[in-house]
């Protein structure tokens, strides 16, 4: 959840924090750290070479995370100014050192970032006597991007991350495996198992807006595309993750690689 959520983040009945890793204040301290997804909003305090919480996320949310620099570094690089690449978040994972002989010196070495497969109940470790079953849903946002089903004595809890309620999304929920046991359906009959609670993105809830499905949004791109001359290059501004659908799309359309699309000219010819 972005800072300033309620609960500090968190998801009562448990002490499990998810997203916000800036404040450092919050009562009674978390046990357990998650990440939905690698928007800028959501990784608040990551960045702080301090940061020594081990947090728990999908395998391309960590591989992202690892990778990402900021444009300014990039360029640095791209204008041989700086040799070497500058990940931000690089110190989330420290690899040991290895001499020469093969041997390897772990001081100093850590890896913060515990992947977790999706569609796949894990148990993981809350205290000495505590312990939840975490599974990754796909939330239909970002690369990378879950939702958290948390089950353990106190109950279960959803927590959603930003997700894209568009209708096949929502009826592929219906037929999930791992969420089926809380969901009342004609033909299961009543629900067998109560969420305690639900922690949902309400971002687009209130929006008096009819925000079009992916498929609408970018067959509607490719159709304004369509009405420029042939010899006209396009620069889409895929700014942060998540316009992935709508550079295949494109690519698809007018036959070019996705690779292209992001240096293709700013203005129509």
């Amino acid at each position: 959840m972005p800072t300033g959520t309620p609960y500090n983040a968190c998801i009562p009945p448990y002490r499990i924090r998810i997203d916000d890793f800036g404040s450092t204040n919050v009562q009674p301290a978390p046990l357990l750290h998650l990440l939905s997804h690698t928007h800028s909003d959501h990784i608040n305090g990551l960045s702080a070479k301090s940061f020594g919480y081990t947090v728990y996320c999908s395998e391309d949310a960590k591989e992202m995370l690892l990778k990402h620099e900021v444009y300014a570094e990039r360029q640095n690089r791209e204008l041989e100014l700086r040799v070497q690449n500058v990940r931000t978040y690089s110190h989330l994972k420290v690899d040991p050192l290895v001499h020469s002989n093969g041997s390897k010196y772990y001081t100093g070495s850590r890896d913060l970032l515990k992947t977790l497969p999706l569609h796949c109940p894990t148990e993981v470790e809350l205290s000495g006597n505590e312990s939840v079953t975490i599974t990754l849903l796909d939330a239909n946002h970002c690369p990378g991007a879950v939702m958290f089903l948390v089950e353990g004595d106190k109950g279960a809890v959803l927590h959603t991350g930003d997700f894209r309620a568009e209708p096949w999304f929502l009826e592929s929920l219906t037929r999930n495996p791992f969420l089926q046991p809380y969901l009342y359906s004609e033909r299961q009959g009543p629900i067998n198992k109560t969420l305690e609670a639900i922690f949902l993105d309400t971002a687009c809830v209130l929006s008096p807006a009819q925000v079009p499905t992916k498929a609408a949004a970018t067959s509607g791109l490719v159709e304004l595309m369509e009405l420029f001359p042939q010899s006209a290059n396009f620069f889409l501004n895929t700014w942060t993750w998540g316009y992935e659908d709508v550079l295949k799309a494109v690519a698809k359309a007018f036959q070019s690689k996705a690779s292209h699309l992001f240096i293709l000219s700013a203005t129509p010819a």
